[in-house]
């Protein structure tokens, strides 16, 4: 019984986030400009540096999703670096949205994010396919777009190459993966086998 009531204690206590962390439409330029905005949904209480420390310190929010999208963002530079200073902990973000950018890659920073379940990088610049090998190991990831980036156009099989890359996959570009999709997704890749070997 009190194994029970401590699952059930570890399961409230692991729901309690706040909102997402909101730095959308601030015409961010880099993402350690996010030290330097607040939030649109959180009044970061800065606190008085202590002696021999530079600037205030930012109060960490426990949250588990960050918000990045419609800025001018190019690249994932400081990225770890930033949102480990904004939020409690890295292993709490299940949702990041860097949607509506510039951003040419995916960066392996990603990964650091082993719960993230949601990954929005739709409107960018995306236009290697491979980038998306660099998603596989997120075991957890279930949504991903990247839709409107070049590697959509670019790629005529752009979907099937996903799904065989993330079978887990259970949404992609808002649209839900069906037994079909995987079913395509590994005969697309079976005979793309095929070509290479002959």
């Amino acid at each position: 019984m009190a194994q029970k009531s401590l699952k059930n204690s570890q399961m409230t206590r692991l729901q309690n986030f706040e909102e997402p962390l909101d730095y959308t439409f601030m015409c961010l330029t880099t993402i350690g400009d996010c030290l330097e905005e607040e939030s649109r949904n959180h009044n970061f209480k800065k606190i008085k540096p202590s002696a021999g420390s530079k600037g205030h310190e930012i109060i960490k929010k426990r949250t588990n999703a960050i918000r990045l999208s419609n800025n001018v963002l190019i690249d994932w530079k400081d990225f770890l670096n930033t949102v480990s200073k904004l939020v409690e902990s890295l292993h709490h973000i299940e949702w990041i949205d860097l949607s509506f950018n510039d951003i040419s890659n995916i960066d392996k920073c990603v990964l650091e994010f082993r719960n993230l379940k949601i990954l929005y990088l739709h409107g960018n610049n995306i236009e290697k396919i491979s980038e998306v090998d660099k998603l596989s190991s997120l075991e957890h990831l279930r949504s991903l777009t990247l839709h409107g980036n070049p590697i959509e156009d670019c790629n005529p099989s752009y979907r099937h190459y996903v799904l065989f890359r993330l079978p887990n996959l259970k949404c992609l570009d808002f649209s839900g993966v069906t037994e079909s999709d995987l079913a395509n997704s590994r005969v697309y890749c079976r005979s793309k086998k095929k070509g290479k070997e002959t």
